[in-house]
């Protein structure tokens, strides 16, 4: 569910094809809800942010995993200036779904808050 005070449309405008199997991705995973605000595109599983796209001046940012200081690990960065290959994809795909993977198995439990906030808002 998108809460419109919340939640803002990102234009990657001419780059938008550039990730766009990523995206249909992420639109698609069960456990991903979409958090996107004016300056990136970004998936959430249970209040954790685990992908984000961000529109750089000559390309897109993309970093997947668990993004907090906090948990220890930072996550993976992918800076691209042409279309998301194979292997990035692949290796994205798999930094999302571990962070997925930890927080639906409860190995990531931290941010009590932001759970909460996404199953008010579900």
């Amino acid at each position: 569910m998108n809460d419109e005070l919340v939640t803002a449309v990102h234009q990657l405008k001419d780059r938008a094809a550039w990730v766009e199997r990523l995206t249909a991705w992420a639109d698609k995973c069960p456990e991903l809800v979409d958090a996107h605000r004016p300056s990136y595109l970004a998936w959430h599983c249970q209040g954790r942010m685990a992908l984000r796209v961000r529109r750089t001046r000559s390309g897109l940012v993309v970093s997947a995993g668990v993004h907090s200081s906090a948990a220890g690990k930072a996550p993976h960065k992918q800076v691209l200036e042409a279309q998301l290959s194979a292997e990035q994809f692949h290796r994205i795909v798999a930094a999302a779904s571990g962070a997925i993977a930890d927080r639906v198995g409860r190995l990531d439990v931290a941010n009590a808050e932001h759970q909460l906030q996404e199953r008010l808002a579900e």
